[in-house]
């Protein structure tokens, strides 16, 4: 059986051949007992490593955009309920004071 080589499978030259070095199956150890990796393998993990930082800062993103939409869809729906009710709806006179102005044609910021 022929071996499949990838661009960068490892080569040995000599005067006659060039034959593949072909790695064991497994990990490969130095001496100390560590598992060496190729730089390709070093680049893919880090990339790995970053893509699961920027997951898991978008996903605590996400969850705190849903409670913020769970909080804002819970006041809409108070808000709903209080209008089949026929009760009056207390706004802040810092929303409705320039729109009341606005539509008397009064300019405040000018």
């Amino acid at each position: 059986m022929i071996p499949r080589l990838s661009s960068n499978t490892p080569l040995i030259c000599s005067s006659d051949k060039i034959s593949p070095v072909i790695s064991p199956v497994g990990p490969t150890y130095n001496d100390e007992g560590d598992v060496v990796i190729s730089e390709e393998e070093f680049v893919e993990i880090k990339h790995l490593k970053e893509l699961k930082q920027t997951y898991r800062s978008n996903h605590d993103e996400l969850k705190n955009l849903k409670a913020e939409v769970q909080y804002c869809q819970r006041l809409v729906d108070q808000c709903r309920q209080r209008l089949i009710q026929g009760e009056t709806l207390t706004l802040p006179l810092a929303l409705i004071l320039p729109v009341v102005l606005k539509l008397l044609g009064i300019d405040v910021y000018t």
